[in-house]
Formats: structure tokens, C-alpha cells, sequence
């Protein structure tokens, strides 16, 4: 693909996603970020990649929020100031190569970028809940709960930092369910329609 391109790819837990992306990019040949931005935003900060880990979308919540913000506690490491270094990182890997970027408001923070393509990864819960299960050797009843509680802090992380609504369909380009074709024919139809761009 002579074009340089930018894809961004949110996920629902469980929908394979992240595998989705990792597909698409090594089926364009080009770079695929998901922890590997928390090694890149570390590396330019300075700081260790525990700090971002630990924070990994997720919404600032509650007293340490309000003392981070309001009282110069911890403020060099408040949750903002950790997404404002991943979000510079963000512009940086797109800025200089063609690649596939998985979360993080990735689509909101290249809401400039011309050329970038957004992409939500959805499916059925059933099919997520038995994903989740076998993948992580859990309970049926397990999975449910993981997938319910990593869905809703990627939600009030993604609602916090931008003016949208995780998951609704007019915030992307293309929404799809991955059940429908599976991990790698999902890969091959945003592939087709990234392709099919003017």
C-alpha cells in the first residue's frame, strides 16, 4: 500500500480486536501499537511504564483525581498529564509512519490527521463470554463479569477524554461485528475498505 495510512481501532472486550488489528497490520506490512505505545510514551518521557499500566484507560476517578488536579498533589503523574504524553506519542508514531492503533482515544487524539480511518470492533456478548472463558481458562459466569467491568472502565475512559460516546457508531468509519467473517476475514474487509478509500 503506497499511501501512508492510519487506522485507529477501538474494541469491545473480548471481540478480538486487538488480533483483528494485529492482522490488518501484518497483512498491509505496516507498524501495530497497542502496549507497545506505553513503551514508546515511557521511553519519551522518561518515565517508567508502570506509571502508564497502571493507568491504562482509565478514567481519573474520585479523591486522587481531585487533589492530582485541584492541589498540585502528584500532579506531575496525574492521569491528564499521563494521557497528554500518550496522546503526543499518539501524534508522533502517526505523524512518521503508516500503522494500526489499537485504543487509547486514538481516533479522537488524530481528530486532525488527515487520511485516518477510524474502526470500532464489536460482537455478540455470547460469543465474547466464551472467548474470554477458554482464553483465560474461566468460568462462563467470570468472563461476563471481566467483560462487563473492562467494557465499562474503557467507556468512562473514552468518554472523559473526548466529545463522544464509546462505541456509537457515528464516532467511526466503519463498525463491525468480528463473528460475522472472523479475526482474519474482519482484517481482509477493513483492508478492502481502507483500499476502496478515494
Amino acid at each position: 500500500m503506497e499511501k501512508k495510512v492510519v487506522i485507529t481501532l477501538g474494541r469491545q472486550y473480548g471481540s478480538g480486536g486487538r488480533l483483528v488489528g494485529l492482522k490488518l497490520a501484518q497483512s498491509i506490512g505496516i507498524g501495530f501499537y497497542d502496549r507497545k505505545l506505553i513503551d514508546e510514551a515511557a521511553r519519551n518521557s522518561g518515565l517508567h511504564t508502570d506509571f502508564f499500566e497502571q493507568k491504562d484507560e482509565q478514567a481519573p476517578t474520585g479523591l486522587l483525581h481531585a487533589l492530582s488536579v485541584g492541589f498540585g498533589f502528584n500532579a506531575g503523574f496525574s492521569q491528564e498529564a499521563l494521557f497528554k504524553i500518550q496522546s503526543d506519542t499518539i501524534k508522533e508514531v502517526a505523524g512518521r509512519e503508516s500503522c494500526v492503533i489499537v485504543g487509547r482515544c486514538a481516533d479522537y487524539v488524530l481528530r486532525e490527521t488527515e487520511g485516518c480511518i477510524n474502526v470500532f470492533i464489536h460482537c455478540p456478548d455470547q460469543v465474547r463470554i466464551h472467548r474470554v472463558a477458554e482464553r483465560n481458562s474461566i468460568t462462563e459466569k467470570e468472563a461476563a463479569e471481566r467483560i462487563a467491568r473492562i467494557d465499562k472502565t474503557r467507556a468512562a475512559y473514552y468518554d472523559f477524554y473526548t466529545d463522544k460516546t464509546w462505541g456509537q457508531s457515528r464516532s467511526y468509519h466503519l463498525s463491525i461485528d468480528s463473528s460475522v467473517l472472523g479475526i482474519e476475514g474482519t482484517a481482509g474487509f477493513i483492508r478492502e475498505f481502507i483500499e476502496g478509500r478515494g
